[in-house]
């Protein structure tokens, strides 16, 4: 299989590099597929580089096109990665109207993606840590949890458990089995960069 250099500088967090080779494969997308792809993981890039306006540009374009076509999966991520991108900024309010807004069209179009809302219960959780809501962030991982396990998606329980194993620490419990859960989920979905992670938050 041909290896992905874009990705694999993201997956290692060479952002200077990702956003390089993610800006070359915009330039030369064949088609729209290619290029929202491209478009997408620049976005994300760019957050990481704390680019936040120019990542939301990219997230605000692809969710014109989505609603254009009334691609309904796309538009719910392009919502979420809006809410991501304010999180990230130390924006609360706006990342808050964001996951809503995500959570609202996912409730009313895509019941059964049970990976988004898992996604979506994440980042609330994520934003409740961010606040000093630990408590509330681990309902929100707890929700994280039940539905990334309805969507047999363990990128989605990885995930999970280590916002579990985040909360547990800053509550003063013990967040041995959460890391254990998420290394042994992030191993099944062969997320090296997840499983890293998790050492470094253990520092094992």
């Amino acid at each position: 299989m041909r290896r992905d250099a874009a990705f694999d500088a993201f997956d290692r967090g060479d952002w200077p590099e990702a956003e390089k080779l993610y800006r070359e494969r915009l330039g030369r997308a064949a088609g729209p597929q290619e290029e929202e792809a491209a478009m997408h993981m620049l976005g994300f890039t760019l957050a990481m580089r704390e680019a936040y306006e120019e990542a939301r540009d990219l997230y605000g374009e692809l969710l014109r096109r989505a609603e254009e076509r009334t691609d309904r999966s796309a538009a719910a991520i392009a919502m979420h990665q809006f809410g991501m991108t304010f999180r990230l900024e130390g924006d609360p309010a706006g990342a808050r109207k964001w996951f809503g807004k995500e959570l609202e069209f996912r409730r009313e179009h895509l019941t059964d993606d049970h990976s988004g809302f898992s996604a979506n219960s994440y980042e609330l959780g994520e934003l409740h840590l961010q606040e000093g809501e630990p408590e509330l962030a681990l309902s929100a991982f707890r929700q994280a949890l039940r539905q990334g396990k309805s969507a047999g998606d363990d990128i989605c329980i990885g995930c999970a458990w280590r916002g579990i194993g985040k909360a547990s620490q800053v509550m003063h419990h013990d967040p041995a089995v959460a890391w254990e859960m998420a290394i042994e989920a992030f191993k099944r979905a062969g997320d090296k960069a997840g499983e890293a992670e998790i050492r470094r938050l253990t520092g094992k």
